[in-house]
């Protein structure tokens, strides 16, 4: 959007209409180039949008234009939901903590997703104000040890559901958690190796849980050690959605390895009283294992070695043809079975020229609404004009 754009825009319509806004998003991307400094320099204060909602700034680099929002919290008296994604701010020109607190002044905010990246630093600064209003926490790009989340609770008591990446290592030994008894919800993340005591002890802790979703890279706990944590501290779970990938070294017997992980999540408990069915899939030396409710993502072109499930009826080709994202293009180069459907594909990532296989693997364009074509050359325009016309929601 060019400036004049923007100004007519400003003058025409929304300064007229600011004190009736209640959702409001900005975003800057190649799409959106300098929205939001083109807000910023026409707005001097958000004080005029009283009615104000839901605000969610996308790929900010500004740290002027984040203050000026976390400042003007007596004047946004009616925001529940703000959402900072994937913002970025240089490491000398930020106060990270001012930031936070000002969030936790807001009088009414109740949904908050927090990502905003310091650049040089991975911790969240703990809020010095309670929160009387906060329910619902994500914050990304930074990782949280168990001490912590307990100030983290001191200061939002009210929190419902927490989404955080943290870390579990032998510094929180010995460290006493208070019980977190309104968290409903749980999503937590741990891309460090795992000490299960302390998974256990944040768990105990949260003994109104109803939905947890979590997510280990370079970790194992089995299905034995889960259900006992469940049946432990977890008694009014409904939702359990578990992610965790490991791999291993070249004399490890991945298979043996596979069949002793996934024959431990065969119990009466998780399937019988549950209906919590996993999967297990083999990538060269990576073992994931996954729930069958929880998506998987893989970025490499290569398909997988084998398929195991507690699911008699998940194999391959219901795995194959539920999947929805391919993003190396380089995957239709290999030798794909032929029973093998993509027929719910909402992401591709293709390379021209597009080789025969690709359009019996793939009988249905219907659902993409992303394509990424990464070499294109002007002879395989009716290739690419052939892909266009068979996915109607590109349109």
């Amino acid at each position: 959007m060019s400036k004049r754009d923007f100004h007519m825009i400003y003058r025409q319509h929304l300064s007229v209409i600011t004190d009736r806004v209640i959702r409001l998003s900005l975003s800057e991307h190649e799409e959106t180039s300098k929205q939001i400094n083109l807000f910023d320099s026409y707005l001097l204060s958000f004080s005029k949008f009283i009615q104000l909602r839901s605000l969610s700034i996308n790929g900010a680099r500004s740290y002027k234009i984040l203050v000026k929002i976390t400042d003007e919290y007596h004047h946004l008296c009616n925001l529940t939901h703000l959402n900072f994604y994937n913002c970025s701010l240089e490491d000398n020109q930020a106060d990270f903590r001012l930031i936070v607190n000002s969030i936790w002044s807001f009088s009414k905010l109740v949904h908050c997703n927090f990502n905003i990246d310091i650049k040089g630093k991975k911790f969240f600064p703990m809020p010095k104000k309670i929160s009387s209003s906060l329910e619902l926490l994500s914050i990304y790009g930074s990782t949280l040890k168990l001490n912590e989340i307990n100030r983290l609770f001191e200061y939002t008591n009210r929190l419902k559901s927490l989404s955080i990446n943290v870390e579990f290592d032998d510094d929180n030994n010995n460290y006493i958690l208070s019980s977190f008894t309104t968290l409903i919800e749980l999503h937590i993340s741990c891309s460090h190796r795992l000490v299960i005591s302390e998974m256990i002890s944040l768990l105990q802790n949260t003994p109104n849980l109803r939905r947890l979703n979590v997510s280990l890279w370079f970790n194992f706990i089995d299905g034995h050690q889960w259900e006992q944590i469940i049946r432990n501290y977890l008694p009014k779970l409904k939702i359990f959605q578990l992610g965790m990938e490991e791999t291993l070294s070249f004399d490890q017997n991945i298979e043996e390895q596979v069949d002793e992980l996934i024959n431990s999540f065969r119990s009466s408990f998780r399937i019988d009283e549950h209906q919590w069915f996993v999967r297990c899939i083999i990538q060269k030396k990576t073992i994931y294992l996954y729930t069958i409710s929880k998506i998987f993502y893989t970025y490499d072109s290569v398909l997988f070695g084998s398929l195991k499930s507690t699911d008699p009826q998940n194999n391959q080709q219901k795995f194959y043809n539920n999947m929805t994202s391919i993003v190396n293009e380089t995957f239709f180069d290999q030798l794909i079975p032929s029973y093998i459907r993509l027929a719910n594909i909402e992401y591709l990532w293709i390379k021209l020229p597009i080789n025969d296989q690709f359009w019996s693997i793939v009988p249905s364009l219907n659902r993409l609404y992303s394509l990424t074509v990464v070499s294109y050359i002007d002879t395989f325009q009716s290739q690419l004009k052939a892909l266009l016309n068979r996915a109607p929601r590109l349109r």
